[in-house]
């Protein structure tokens, strides 16, 4: 697992409405293959596919929503049929 501890700043808090965790990808070949593999890409929710579960504590209490599985429901429910069946 991985784990992120923020200490006590005094009054200061952070705002995790704006809070981004970048992450730097990299599709690589398999030793040998020639440069002209096949085309790629990362597969739809991307960060989903990385990491299995995101538990967010304040104070040792849990407070984030134990479902997993937001973003897949999220696209099930906002787009259309058509979008659905073609690029995702």
């Amino acid at each position: 697992p991985v784990e992120f501890v923020v200490l006590e700043h005094g009054k200061e808090y952070i705002d995790l409405a704006h809070t981004m965790l970048l992450l730097r990808i990299r599709v690589e070949t398999e030793v040998g293959a020639g440069a002209t593999a096949a085309k790629v890409g990362p597969v739809n929710h991307i960060l989903h596919s990385v990491f299995n579960q995101i538990d967010v504590y304040f104070n040792q209490k849990l407070v984030s929503p134990p479902n997993n599985a937001y973003a897949y429901i999220e696209t099930l429910l906002n787009y259309a049929s058509p979008v659905k069946a073609s690029h995702l």
